[in-house]
Parts: structure tokens; sequence; C-alpha cells
């Protein structure tokens, strides 16, 4: 973590208003192999942004990639539990994934 920065976040629910959070800033060039993102954070690169609304999680593996993970989208997904499956064994991520599945 680098920083902190207010961000404004859409609400869910389009009825409902967004709002400005405090947000953690990352440098994506830091992040090592199974460091965990946990959102609200946004991760900044040379060629992009990546932002991650609360409850979202970002994984990286050992070829250095961010896998996100939306914790947000009400399917009832266990993010913890995709988190842990990645971390211990990212050649697996499609069983992770299917975790979340419903």
């Amino acid at each position: 973590r680098v920083g902190e920065r207010p961000v404004f976040f859409e609400a869910l629910d389009p009825r409902e208003p967004g709002r400005e959070l405090s947000t953690g800033v990352f440098h994506r060039s830091l992040l090592k192999a199974n460091n965990v993102v946990r959102g609200p954070a946004v991760i900044d690169e040379v060629s992009a942004t990546t932002v991650l609304y609360p409850g979202d999680r970002a994984v990286v593996d050992k070829a250095g990639n961010a896998r996100i993970i939306a914790g947000h989208d009400g399917r009832g997904v266990d993010v913890e539990r995709l988190v842990a499956a990645w971390t211990e064994d990212p050649s697996r991520a499609d069983a992770a994934t299917s975790i979340g599945r419903v």
C-alpha cells in the first residue's frame, strides 16, 4: 500500500446513491505472488488502473497476474475461500473458481 485517496463508488442498486470512500492505493509493480488486495482499492500501473469495489479481492498468482474475485455480485460466493484456494495452489484456479458457482 502506497497511500490512500477518496474514490466515488456507484451504488450496486441504481436506485441508491453512490458514496465516496477512503480507498487504499497500490502500485502494481510492488505486488508479489500470493499478495491479496482487499477492496475498496485502486491498483495503479503504467498502462492501466484496476478498481476494486468494497468486498472485492485481487489475488496475485505466481505469474504476476492479479485474479479478481468480485465479492459484491450477490451470488453468495465465499470470497475468503476462493482467496485461500488460489493462494494455496494457483494452478488449481479452475477448481477454485467452481467454489463460487451457484
